[in-house]
């Protein structure tokens, strides 16, 4: 009676096995059509950047004293030779402080005998900052107003990129504080130093805004893609509805006839520009025509794969603490 069982048992086992390493009928491909159409292709390079004054100065009072009129704001463009500010010298502010506390006609007297000195904008430009207001007390070492020329976006690009970047190149440009909003610059200047930032070696590029917005402000946060290439209005496909061939050569899978007597065949093609997403079709193929693209059920490749005898099985999470033995 053992024996029979044995046998019975060994028959089961046998015969699983069998069922799990018959080889399996291969599944028929799955495909789609995709059509050529018209398209856009764009290979940038992607980076950040902050919003900077290319030109930075700070204007200090020639001799130290107290700040009389403050003529401008934040924000505001001025002239090159404006008055920006007047202000009395240490010796200007105590003659008109005790001829005041005598009478006013004194001190009107002496205020007229006594020039301010004026701060003067020594470009034209952006005042970026204000630090001084009437009556306060500076010194000659001290900035009362920041004036920029003009405010860029200042970029690090890699390295391995930095080849593909150059004077004039154009750049696109949007901001965190307004991501909605996207305008275009030019490369202005590229450093011919390396820098090193979080241990990767970095150039410094300086994109001019073409028309900078309004709300652009020094210090916002700016990604830049930089256009290397660029192809409008060309006949497109997605990356993943071209192969690659043993010699190096970019073919599309077809479908010719129809019905029973329809056949999938392979057809060279010739390719441009490729952002990673879509792909160039210089040749071979025009608008309009169908390609196949082999769709991948990822689910039923892990179907297989947990069929398999040989898989290990999935262990229950196990709850609670830690993972030391258990108590006694």
């Amino acid at each position: 009676m053992k024996k029979i069982i044995v046998a019975v048992f060994v028959i089961a086992v046998l015969l699983a096995l069998g069922r799990f390493l018959a080889p399996r009928p291969a599944r028929k491909p799955v495909y789609k059509d995709v059509p050529v159409s018209l398209g856009d292709v764009k290979v940038v390079i992607s980076t950040t950047g902050g919003v900077v004054p290319q030109n930075r100065v700070e204007l200090k009072p020639p001799v130290p004293g107290r700040i009389e009129t403050m003529n401008v704001d934040e924000g505001q463009i001025v002239s090159q030779g404006q008055i920006l500010a007047l202000m009395s010298s240490t010796e200007r502010a105590c003659l008109l402080d005790a001829a005041r506390a005598r009478s006013k006609e004194e001190y009107e007297k002496w205020k007229a005998y006594y020039n301010p000195v004026p701060i003067l904008a020594p470009l034209d430009g952006l005042i970026v900052s204000r630090n001084a207001e009437p009556g306060q007390t500076v010194n000659s070492m001290q900035a009362v107003l920041v004036l920029s020329d003009r405010l860029i976006v200042r970029a690090n690009v890699d390295e391995t990129d930095i080849s593909r970047v150059s004077v004039g190149m154009k750049a696109v440009i949007s901001l965190d504080a307004y991501p909605d909003t996207v305008f275009t610059g030019r490369v202005d200047t590229v450093a011919f130093e390396a820098v090193l930032v979080n241990n990767v070696t970095v150039y410094e590029v300086e994109v001019l805004p073409d028309a900078p917005p309004s709300f652009i402000k020094s210090g916002m946060t700016a990604n830049v893609d930089f256009i290397v290439s660029h192809r409008s209005n060309v006949p497109t496909l997605p990356v993943t509805a071209v192969t690659t061939a043993k010699d190096g050569k970019h073919e599309v899978l077809i479908r010719t006839g129809s019905g029973p007597e329809s056949r999938e065949i392979t057809k060279r093609i010739e390719t441009g520009l490729d952002d990673g997403k879509m792909i160039e079709i210089v040749s071979g193929l025009n608008t309009g025509d169908v390609v196949l693209e082999r769709i991948v059920d990822l689910s039923k490749k892990e179907e297989e794969a947990s069929s398999s005898p040989f898989s290990m099985p999935q262990q229950p999470q196990q709850g609670g603490g830690g993972g030391g033995p258990p108590g006694g």
